[in-house]
C-alpha cells in the first residue's frame, strides 16, 4: 500500500489497536467524537458550516427562532459546508465564479457597461450537489453581490469604488440581474448509496426564491410560461429575481449516470432560459449559434460523491465514473466562456490524466484548488475550469463519457500527448497534498497518543 492510500485510510476511519486474549482478540478503537476532535485540530475552519450550528433550522423555542428571523442578515448558515468551500473557491479566484451575477456598472451613470448588454440573466447548474451547499453560496452571492464599479472619476471623488459586501437578506441591488438555478442530484438509490433531499426551502423567506421541485415534461410549456409572466410582473416592481428548478430527470432519480436524466435537464434549461429572450428572439425560425448558447449556463458546479469511496483506499479510481459523467453534462450544458469547477481525489491514474488532458483543451484555463475549509488529511481537491470553448455541434456526450470509461490502460499508455504544463502541475499538486497529508496525519496520531497516555497515567494513578 502507497504512503498516500495508507494516510487516507487510516484517516478515514477510526484508529484502533488489538488487545486481549490469545484466543479471543478484542478490538478497541478511538471514540468517534475523539476522532473528530483530533481531525479539527488540523483543521481550525470545521465547524464552518456546520448545520449542528445553524440556529434558525434547529432551536425550538419561538423566542429564539423570532430573534433568529429579525437577525438572519447576520447569523445566517449555510445548509453545509459545501457551500464555505465554494466561497473559499470564489475569493481566491477574484470572486470570477460569481462576478457575472452582476453588472458592471459605470460611477459616473450608474448603468450597465456596453460589455455586459448581453448579461441579462445569470444561470447555473448544481450537479450532485444535494442538499444544496453550492446552489446557496451562488443565491446568497447573488443577493450579497461585489460591487465592480469602473470610475471614470477622479480618486478625490465621493463615489465609493471599493468592492462592498451587500447588507441585509431582503436587500436587492439594482444592478442585480435575474439569476436562474437547476439542480440535479440522487433522490433515490443506487449501488453506491442513497441519494440526499434538496434543502434550500428556507431560502424562500429570506430571498424570495421560487422554487420548482421538479418539473414535468408534459406540463413544462404552461408551467414555464405562468412562472416568466409572474417574473416580469416581479421585475417591474423591482423585485429580486431568484428561481431555482430542481430536475429528477426522466427516472425521477436524479442520476447523473443516466444519460437520458442529463438530456431532460439539457431540456429544461433551455426552454427556462429561452423564455427569459424577448419574443421576438423567440420567434425567429432560424435558430442561430447566439440563440443556441443563449439557451445554456454560465457555471457548472459538481460536488458528487458518495459513502464507498469515503473510507476507501483507493477514491480515485472508484471516483473516475462519477467524475467522468459530471464533466460530459457540463460540456453539453455549458455556454461559451462559461466555468466548470468539479470535485476529485487524485491524479495519478492514467484515465484521470486522460480526462484532464480532454478538458485542458476545452477550456482557456484550468487551475487546481485546495479550500482552507476542506479537510487537510483528505483527497479531496477541485479542479476549476474558466474559458469554455465549446466542443462542436456534433459532439456526443453519451458517446464520450462511454469512451472514456471503456478505455484501457494499454490504449491509454499508447497515446502521445504535449501537454507537458499540466502534467508539471497535476504532479507539483500531488506533491503538496501528500505533504499536507503527511502534516495532518502527524498532528491527528500526535493528539491521539497524547489522549492516550493520559488515560493510561490515569488509570495507574488510580491503580496505586
Amino acid at each position: 500500500m502507497s504512503l498516500v492510500a495508507f494516510i487516507f485510510g487510516v484517516l478515514g476511519r477510526p484508529v484502533g489497536v488489538t488487545v486481549g486474549t490469545k484466543n479471543k482478540p478484542k478490538k478497541s478503537t478511538t471514540p468517534q467524537y475523539e476522532f473528530r476532535q483530533a481531525r479539527s485540530i488540523c483543521n481550525p475552519y470545521e465547524r464552518l458550516g456546520d448545520v449542528s450550528i445553524r440556529p434558525h433550522r434547529y432551536n425550538n423555542s419561538k423566542r429564539q427562532r423570532h430573534n433568529d428571523t429579525k437577525s438572519s442578515s447576520s447569523s445566517f448558515q449555510f445548509v453545509n459546508r459545501s457551500a464555505i468551500k465554494l466561497a473559499n473557491i470564489d475569493a481566491l479566484l477574484g470572486f470570477a465564479l460569481t462576478r457575472s451575477t452582476t453588472y458592471t456598472e459605470n460611477a459616473a451613470t450608474d448603468k450597465p457597461t456596453d460589455d455586459d448588454v448581453d448579461n441579462e440573466y445569470f444561470a447555473f447548474v448544481d450537479l450532485c450537489g444535494a442538499p444544496g451547499g453550492f446552489s446557496e453560496y451562488i443565491l446568497y452571492r447573488h443577493m450579497h453581490p461585489l460591487h465592480h464599479r469602473i470610475s471614470e472619476q477622479k480618486s478625490n471623488d465621493n463615489t465609493d469604488t471599493h468592492s462592498t459586501v451587500g447588507g441585509g437578506a431582503n436587500d436587492c441591488d439594482s444592478s442585480t440581474i435575474p439569476c436562474y438555478g437547476f439542480g440535479m442530484s440522487l433522490s433515490g438509490r443506487n449501488d453506491e448509496g442513497k441519494g440526499v433531499r434538496w434543502d434550500l426551502n428556507h431560502l424562500k423567506k429570506h430571498y424570495h426564491l421560487q422554487i420548482n421541485q421538479g418539473l414535468a415534461s408534459n406540463n413544462n410549456d404552461a408551467t414555464t410560461k405562468d412562472s416568466v409572466d409572474t417574473q416580469k410582473k416581479k421585475h417591474n416592481n423591482n423585485e429580486q429575481l431568484l428561481h431555482y428548478h430542481v430536475c429528477r430527470g426522466v427516472d425521477q432519480t436524479g442520476s447523473i449516470y443516466n444519460w437520458d436524466n442529463v438530456v431532460e435537464l439539457q431540456q429544461q434549461v433551455s426552454i427556462h432560459l429561452s423564455r427569459e429572450k424577448d419574443a421576438s428572439d423567440n420567434n425567429n425560425n432560424n435558430e442561430s449559434e447566439s440563440t443556441q448558447q443563449h439557451r445554456r449556463v454560465h457555471l457548472v458546479v459538481a460536488d458528487g460523491g458518495f459513502d464507498a469511496q469515503r473510507d476507501s483506499d483507493n477514491q480515485e479510481v472508484l471516483a473516475h465514473h462519477i467524475v467522468v459523467s459530471q464533466a460530459a453534462a457540463a460540456l453539453t450544458l455549458l455556454r461559451k466562456g462559461g466555468t466548470f469547477i468539479v470535485k476529485m481525489f487524485g491524479f495519478h491514474e492514467e484515465s484521470t490524466k486522460r480526462l484532464l488532458r480532454y478538458l485542458y483543451g476545452c477550456f482557456d484555463k484550468m487551475t487546481f484548488v485546495k479550500p482552507t475549509s476542506s479537510r487537510p488529511a483528505s483527497a479531496e481537491r477541485y479542479l476549476v475550469c474558466c474559458g469554455y470553448d465549446g466542443v462542436g455541434s456534433r459532439w456526443d456526450g453519451l458517446a464520450w463519457k462511454q469512451h472514456q470509461m471503456d478505455i484501457t490502460s494499454t490504449e491509454l499508455q499508447n497515446e502521445v500527448y504535449d501537454c507537458t504544463p499540466l502534467h508539471n502541475l497535476t504532479n507539483e499538486f500531488d506533491l503538496d497534498m501528500l505533504k499536507l497529508n503527511v502534516e495532518s496525519c502527524g498532528k491527528i496520531v500526535e493528539y491521539l497518543q497524547e489522549k492516550r497516555d493520559a488515560v493510561g497515567e490515569k488509570e495507574q494513578a488510580q491503580s496505586d
